[in-house]
């Protein structure tokens, strides 16, 4: 989705971005509209298995928003929120490379290295 779609006088020389920071500051309302609406398309269109799991993130993401007492507080807990989550993924990591590590290797060592032309002499 592009804004041109939700406001067609935005011009194509304005990016989204810039349209929504001005509209952030001059109207606070419009912008939480577009914002919600925005992340629902992006929600709805993203694939089926996905979508329960972008739903509750997104509610855990509005209530930090609306549990802070202002901007600041709330993107600092949203940035804690995203690094514990990056903490999280490098743990499970960790562990999968433990994991593969401790496997006992499926050849150990049980293999000879045939010179090929030695061994296609020998056929003959």
């Amino acid at each position: 989705m592009t804004l041109s779609t939700i406001n067609p006088s935005v011009s194509d020389s304005v990016s989204d971005f810039e349209f929504l920071a001005v509209l952030a500051k001059n109207d606070p309302v419009e912008f939480e509209k577009i914002r919600e609406k925005i992340i629902q398309e992006f929600i709805d269109s993203s694939e089926d298995s996905k979508r329960e799991m972008l739903v509750r993130f997104q509610w855990r993401i509005d209530q930090t928003r609306k549990q802070a007492k202002n901007p600041l507080h709330a993107f600092i807990k949203l940035n804690q929120m995203m690094w514990k989550s990056l903490d999280d993924l490098v743990a499970a990591q960790n562990q999968l490379v433990k994991h593969v590590r401790d496997q006992e290797p499926i050849l150990e060592n049980d293999f000879e290295v045939v010179d090929l032309m030695e061994f296609k002499n020998k056929k003959r």
